[in-house]
């Protein structure tokens, strides 16, 4: 088991099942401050597990852009921070990380609708 979703993070399978449920061309966004996904890195705090990185400054992002991004994800090849290489699968823990460089211990723990689309919650759940 992935070490995020031992502590109670989503695992990519069960956020691609939730975002699949979705409309695809819905908004989606990260935490209630609605940052928008930018890319998926390899988690900086468990480099096994893979963390979506977020910004202000990053174009509004659509169900249908994020899911293709986590699918495209399984089996890929994602370097760690101080090195390898990690291939995600539908059982790893998927965080969240302003950059590549911290891990605050937030992950996603849910997706909720919201007024003008939906919310990749985030919980910190690693001191």
């Amino acid at each position: 088991m992935s070490p995020g979703a031992a502590l109670g993070a989503m695992t990519l399978g069960q956020l691609i099942d939730a975002l699949g449920r979705l409309p695809l061309d819905a908004r989606a966004w990260v935490g209630s401050g609605r940052y928008n996904p930018a890319m998926l890195i390899s988690y900086r705090g468990y480099y096994d597990d893979l963390a979506v990185v977020f910004g202000s400054r990053v174009p509004p992002c659509r169900v249908h852009t994020l899911l293709s991004e986590l699918k495209y994800a399984i089996g890929g090849n994602f370097s760690g921070y101080k090195g390898g290489i990690y291939h995600p699968d539908a059982d790893t823990a998927v965080w969240v990380t302003a950059n590549q460089h911290e891990a605050y211990g937030n992950a996603v723990v849910a997706v909720e609708p919201r007024p003008g689309g939906y919310e990749l919650v985030v919980e910190r759940i690693d001191p």
